[in-house]
């Protein structure tokens, strides 16, 4: 037995440390007023406890924690608790650092986490108020969340793992349909959107002024949405050679190197690199 008294009852997550010892997160119902988030963690001859967050209970809240150890053996955790806030533990060796994700819907029932390469969370949950499925990770600043699916009652029971780019990958529960579901980012639309919101920071400008330098940033566009049409037919080959067109208009070369760039500034580099991964993924030689 790791704990008693109607621990880990509910949310229970487990991890394995380089040494093999486990360890888990989990929900404490206390029935004291105070209802605990803790950590177990075996050390070789017994378990050692440590209290995450408390919080008086809430009916009609289904508790839940997500567990991963990060290259130290540090534990994260991504949990409900009180009223149905996301929050957010790591361990830094003497405390907790929490910091609460999502107060302003109700979360409830599933949440799930993963670390990226530079150690950076990425937690998928189910928004109860709205019956949607969300995302939020941390960009260094703070907590940018996004709506995955918000199509019926989605999003129960997420589990997420991130691929060697850092790109989340998504599986939750349609409960309107009764169905499995999978999601993952949309490469074309992630860089038709880089696109649109260099534009709009000034990072991105035509190279031509005026109706010319518009005409070239909305061919370059097409370009891009081509290529997507094409990749959803399954034409692969034609997909590339769009960007391959679309990756001449953007990475800086001269002729006759390459053809003259459609646009510039400090974000055509990362738009060209963009481009670039999406090719290398599509096998394009």
């Amino acid at each position: 037995m790791v704990d008693g008294a109607w621990a880990g009852f509910v949310g229970p997550s487990l991890a394995v440390d380089s040494s093999d010892n486990p360890h888990i997160s989990y929900y404490h119902w206390t029935y004291t007023g105070t209802d605990l988030v803790k950590c177990a963690v075996w050390n070789g001859s017994s378990w050692d406890f440590k209290v995450v967050d408390s919080a008086a209970p809430v009916s009609g809240i289904n508790y839940d924690t997500s567990l991963v150890l990060d290259s130290s053996g540090y534990p994260h955790i991504s949990y409900f608790i009180g009223a149905g806030s996301l929050k957010y533990a790591v361990w830094d060796g003497s405390d907790w650092d929490i910091t609460t994700v999502d107060s302003v819907t109700t979360v409830n029932y599933s949440t799930s986490l993963a670390l990226d390469g530079s150690g950076s969370p990425h937690i998928v949950y189910y928004d109860d108020t709205n019956q949607d499925l969300k995302y939020a990770a941390w960009d260094g600043l703070g907590w940018v969340i996004e709506t995955v699916d918000s199509t019926g009652d989605v999003g129960n029971f997420a589990s997420i793992v991130l691929d060697a780019g850092g790109n989340p990958h998504i599986s939750y529960y349609d409960a309107t349909n009764g169905d499995l579901k999978y999601a993952f980012p949309d490469p074309i639309e992630e860089i038709l959107d880089f696109i649109e919101d260099s534009v709009d920071k000034g990072t991105l400008v035509p190279v031509k002024p005026g109706k010319p330098g518009q005409g070239q940033l909305g061919a370059l566009i097409n370009m891009v949405e081509a290529a997507g049409n094409l990749i959803d037919a399954e034409l692969f080959l034609d997909a590339c050679w769009q960007l391959q067109d679309a990756l001449a208009k953007t990475d800086g070369l001269k002729p006759p190197e390459s053809a003259p760039d459609f646009v510039a500034g400090e974000a055509a580099e990362e738009l060209a690199s963009k481009i670039q991964e999406l090719m290398t993924s599509l096998g394009c030689e």
